[in-house]
């Protein structure tokens, strides 16, 4: 059986664009008919996606897939790491949930069978595809932790991967960096460096020119493209999106939680025309709003006792509150977790209380008579959950015969997830916002592929032609 050929993407640091430009390259070589699969042996992310069959992985590798026209499998991401605190994750491995581990469980795990899970699901997918684009983590170059590693360089061994050295240029010292990498590297390990990319280059590269012949004197390895600085809407890995907010007529804030998971919940918002979200942390003014939304929490009762320092702001603030995932049960007069009972911001009467649910994707029909909802009364719409919430209000809708969620006037929420991703549903809000400022309703959501704009952009960008010839795909 022939395996599927590899591509490796490795950085000099974390947030250098590893992953967009994973993202950007599996559409490329998918539009040329080749059936292409993003892999990343361990991630460490608050987001996480849902498959079908209700495995777990992270989103960035299931936005990767969707670059590269498959669907997300839990074998690309064998290893999610899902913070809960600074010494603790719940750990994701082959989908499911292992639960809570600290620093040291985790290590003990991953000495024993880490690296057997990465190689069985890099293996199957070798098997399934033509092509794997391989996502290294932070940097290669961390000496200290070389020997325990299972996602950089002992992952391009396994898969026999060719590997791309991405630079961030944008924060300055972009050359030392990359020239500081390659020392670190053990010869086998630099040996494996094929090409350097610059990212995020802004100006004129003509002046960039010199730099990059010089780079490449001193490094013996051939710089095969600048990528300018992009702004496509596509969500980033693991923190809120960096694409500056462009003047809006409905403007919505984000509380950003410490403990924040599930924030790509939002991304489709920003798709409609005329809508600007801010990001506000607690405690924070929140200013003149339009509306707010509480997210998802990893660690709730310490993310909903600093959101007490703004419980009384938004109470007043005069506008809808919505929570999705654990903002949901944030709303609550309550919380009830595993027995503790938490105070909550009584926006909500009642309690909500949390329990254990397998991640799972859910069907759901709206029932909530909330103004905003006219029109999408009877909707069923797809999103996924990933902690059970059950409550004694009005529901926002019903998932089998099951309520679900609140609404009540000028609040509402659910621990569906992706709710946004339903294109009529976040239509039927921003217009309801629209319709409060006396603002004329909107039809649509942009529709620009920003998948095939990044292809385009790296298409233009990167020397594809010897990029090409390192997975065997000619020019």
């Amino acid at each position: 059986m022939r395996l599927a050929s590899t591509l490796m993407i490795q950085g000099t640091s974390s947030h250098v664009g590893k992953s967009v430009l994973v993202t950007g390259l599996c559409r490329v070589f998918a539009r040329r008919g080749l059936k292409v699969a993003p892999f990343k042996a361990q991630n460490m992310a608050p987001n996480s996606y849902i498959t079908v069959d209700g495995g777990e992985l992270g989103n960035a590798q299931a936005i990767q897939a969707q670059g590269a026209l498959t669907e997300p499998l839990v074998e690309m991401n064998p290893i999610l790491l899902k913070p809960v605190t600074d010494t603790a994750a719940e750990v994701i491995v082959m989908g499911k949930s292992l639960g809570r581990l600290t620093a040291k469980e985790y290590q003990e795990f991953k000495g024993q069978m880490g690296l057997s899970v990465v190689k069985e699901a890099l293996d199957r997918l070798r098997e399934q595809f033509d092509l794997l684009i391989i996502e290294g983590a932070g940097s290669p170059a961390e000496v200290n932790l070389r020997a325990e590693d299972i996602v950089n360089m002992t992952v391009a061994h396994l898969a026999d991967a060719p590997v791309l050295l991405v630079g961030d240029i944008d924060p300055g010292g972009v050359f030392a960096y990359i020239v500081g990498t390659l020392e670190l590297l053990t010869p086998e390990e630099r040996a494996r460096i094929k090409g350097l990319i610059i990212n995020k280059f802004r100006g004129d590269i003509d002046l960039l020119k010199p730099g990059l012949d010089e780079l490449e004197k001193i490094t013996g390895v051939p710089v095969m493209g600048v990528v300018p600085y992009l702004s496509l809407d596509i969500p980033e890995e693991d923190s809120v999106s960096t694409i500056p907010a462009a003047p809006g007529d409905v403007e919505i804030g984000i509380i950003y939680l410490p403990h924040i998971s599930n924030f790509t919940d939002f991304d489709p918002l920003r798709r409609i025309t005329g809508v600007k979200l801010r990001y506000i942390r607690p405690g924070q003014p929140l200013g003149r709003l339009d509306a707010l939304i509480i997210p998802g929490s990893k660690n709730i009762a310490a993310d909903l006792s600093l959101l007490q320092t703004s419980k009384d702001a938004i109470k007043s603030l005069g506008a809808p509150v919505v929570g999705i995932g654990e903002g949901y049960a944030m709303l609550a007069r309550e919380v009830l977790d595993q027995g503790e009972k938490i105070p909550g911001l009584g926006l909500i009467d009642g309690a909500v209380e949390l329990f254990p649910l397998p991640p799972r994707r859910s069907s759901a029909r709206i029932v909530g008579s909330n103004e905003w909802l006219a029109g999408i009364e009877g909707l069923v719409v797809e999103g996924y959950q990933v902690q059970g919430m059950r409550g004694q209000n009005d529901p926002f809708c019903l998932i089998g015969e099951e309520a679900e969620g609140a609404a009540a006037p000028g609040v509402w929420g659910t621990s569906l997830h992706g709710l946004f991703d339903n294109e009529q549903v976040g239509l039927a809000f921003i217009n309801y916002l629209r319709r409060r400022k006396g603002l004329e309703p909107v039809s649509h959501i942009l529709q620009e592929d920003p998948y095939d704009a990044l292809a385009d952009a790296l298409e233009r960008a990167l020397d594809m032609e010897a990029i090409s010839r390192l997975v065997g795909g000619g020019s």
